[in-house]
């Protein structure tokens, strides 16, 4: 009896042995496929978010969040309207910087008497903006149109990007206003000026 139940308790603590092995190595294996699948779904997700934040995918994402509709055109350039004034913007997932054009916001006929105090008005203002201003001419319609923009970084660290988008676009009204000021002052100068000389008397000899 003592050998026939010596020889039981130990089958009973191999199988016991054997079987909370198994029950062991299945939780292990299952933790190890977890652990798997869960790295699988970071790899996912960690490509999928730098797809977003890619420069021009995150610049499309931000003008939808601030309420702006846009539309691509031919050159694969992005349009859209802020403030009732129409941007455009040149923006590629391979260079962390964007373009922001406003076209075309201002101008004058080419046989305008104000033109050369127009370009006068652009140089003071590149002087006093982070903007750049600059001038076309169209031959054909015979006008003189100014144009502004800025080179900005654009990245998903930029905390408040939404924020930091609206400052951006704010920025050219801002420029208008200064660029007005300018042309104004220009103005009041001329002016001054026309006055002075036909306040002038002439005098004549012998008189």
């Amino acid at each position: 009896m003592e050998t026939g139940g010596l020889i039981l308790l130990c089958a009973i603590l191999i199988f016991a042995a054997y079987f909370f092995g198994r029950v062991g190595y299945a939780i292990e294996n299952d933790k190890k496929e977890k652990s798997d699948y869960e790295k699988m779904n970071e790899a996912i997700n960690e490509a999928v978010n730098k797809e977003d934040n890619q420069t021009r995918n995150l610049l499309l994402r931000t003008l939808k969040n601030i309420g702006c509709q846009y539309e691509v055109n031919s050159k694969d350039n992005i349009i859209f309207k802020y403030q009732g004034e129409e941007f455009l913007i040149e923006a590629s997932n391979e260079s962390a910087f964007i373009m922001i054009w406003d076209l075309w916001w201002s101008g004058l006929d080419l046989d305008s008497s104000d033109v050369d105090k127009l370009k006068r008005a652009i140089n003071e203002t590149n002087l006093k903006s982070s903007l750049t201003t600059l001038y076309s001419i169209d031959e054909e319609d015979n006008k003189i149109g100014l144009h502004s923009k800025c080179n900005v970084l654009f990245i998903a660290e930029i905390p408040n990007i939404e924020l930091y988008l609206k400052a951006n676009l704010e920025s050219f009204f801002t420029m208008h206003q200064i660029m007005k000021k300018e042309f104004d002052n220009l103005q009041e100068k001329q002016d001054i000026s026309n006055q002075e000389k036909a306040q002038t008397r002439v005098v004549v000899k012998g008189f």
